[in-house]
């Protein structure tokens, strides 16, 4: 029995040197978050390419269906605007949320 009192759980050891830590196996599960988490941390920020720009750009200009405004302008009839549009370098090969291009 030790000579002064402790509380369980101190984190001593009998000698009254701090504990080391159990180090118990990892599972695959906790070694892939282990190697994820360390891997996005060192990873450098991608440098958007123009195609990214433009998707980006393309979603930040969409409706609540997902319609961009070339999907507008041919819904409606307004061949113009979709000449124009295109003309504009509009992608006609986005599909809204339906899917739908």
């Amino acid at each position: 029995m030790p000579s002064t009192p402790r509380s369980r759980g101190s984190g001593r050891g009998p000698d009254g040197s701090p504990r080391t830590p159990v180090i118990a196996p990892m599972s695959e599960r906790q070694q892939l978050a282990l190697v994820l988490q360390i891997s996005s941390q060192q990873s450098a920020p991608a440098v958007p390419t123009p195609a990214a720009e433009e998707r980006k750009r393309s979603r930040q200009q969409r409706n609540g269906r997902g319609e961009t405004p070339l999907h507008v302008a041919s819904i409606r009839g307004d061949h113009d605007q979709v000449k124009k549009l295109l003309d504009q370098g509009q992608d006609p090969n986005i599909p809204d949320f339906a899917g739908k291009h």
